[in-house]
C-alpha cells in the first residue's frame, strides 16, 4: 500500500522516511522524553531504543510490542500505568505532571467521557477509587472513540476480574495506546513544509 496512517493523517513515503530518520537519530536524551509520552516505563523507552533503527512504521510499532511483552514485567507496566491520567477525571493541581502536548493527546482520547452526566460521572470516579485501592493501579483503556457509558461499562465489569486477568488486560490496553502515540508522534517530528520565499 501507499503511506502509514498516523494520527488520523496519512504521511506519504517521503514523508515517512523522514520522520523515521528522525526517531532514528534523536539524541537519547530527546527520544526519552519524546517516546516516553508515548508510553511512561523508562524500561521500555530504553529497550525501544536500543532497537533503532526502526526503517518503517510497521516495524517501530510491531518492535514496541515485542519489547512491551518480552523484554517488560510487572513493574515496567506499573510504571506505564502510573504516567496515565484517571479515565474522566482531570485533576488540575496533577496537570503539571504531565507534558502540555501529553494533555493534549489524553484530553483528545478521552472525550467521550466528559459527555456523562454528573451522576454517571460521580459513579465512574467513586468506581475509578475504588478499582486503584483495590488493584493497586489504575483503570487502563484504550479511550479513543469510545463513549463515557462504555468507559463506565468497561470499568464495572474488570472490577470483578482478579488481579492477574486485569494487570494484563490493563498492558493489553497500555501497548494499544502507546502504538496509536508513536503514530501520533511521527506526525508531530516531520519538519514542516517550507513556506514559499516571497520574490525580491
Amino acid at each position: 500500500g501507499g503511506g502509514a496512517g498516523v494520527g488520523g493523517t496519512v504521511l506519504d513515503r517521503e514523508t515517512q522516511a523522514e520522520a523515521l530518520a528522525r526517531l532514528n537519530t534523536m539524541p537519547e536524551a530527546v527520544f526519552m522524553k519524546e517516546v516516553g509520552r508515548c508510553n511512561g516505563s523508562p524500561t521500555f523507552v530504553r529497550r525501544l531504543m536500543a532497537r533503532r533503527p526502526f526503517r518503517s512504521v510497521d516495524e517501530l510499532v510491531a518492535t514496541a510490542h515485542e519489547v512491551w511483552w518480552h523484554e517488560c514485567g510487572e513493574a515496567d507496566y506499573l510504571d506505564a500505568f502510573a504516567a496515565n491520567r484517571l479515565i474522566g477525571k482531570i485533576d488540575l493541581a496533577q496537570e503539571d505532571k504531565y507534558p502540555e502536548r501529553t494533555l493534549e493527546w489524553s484530553e483528545n482520547e478521552q472525550a467521550g467521557s466528559s459527555r456523562l452526566n454528573d451522576v454517571d460521572q460521580a459513579l465512574l470516579d467513586r468506581v475509578n477509587a475504588e478499582y486503584a485501592k483495590k488493584f493497586g493501579f489504575i483503570f487502563m483503556i484504550d479511550a479513543t472513540g469510545r463513549s463515557g457509558h462504555n468507559m463506565l461499562g468497561e470499568l464495572l465489569k474488570r472490577f470483578w476480574h482478579s488481579r492477574d486477568v486485569e494487570l494484563r488486560k490493563c498492558a493489553e490496553q497500555q501497548i494499544a495506546i502507546t502504538d496509536r502515540r508513536l503514530r501520533k508522534l511521527l506526525g508531530e517530528i516531520v519538519p514542516p513544509v517550507p513556506a514559499l520565499k516571497a520574490r525580491l
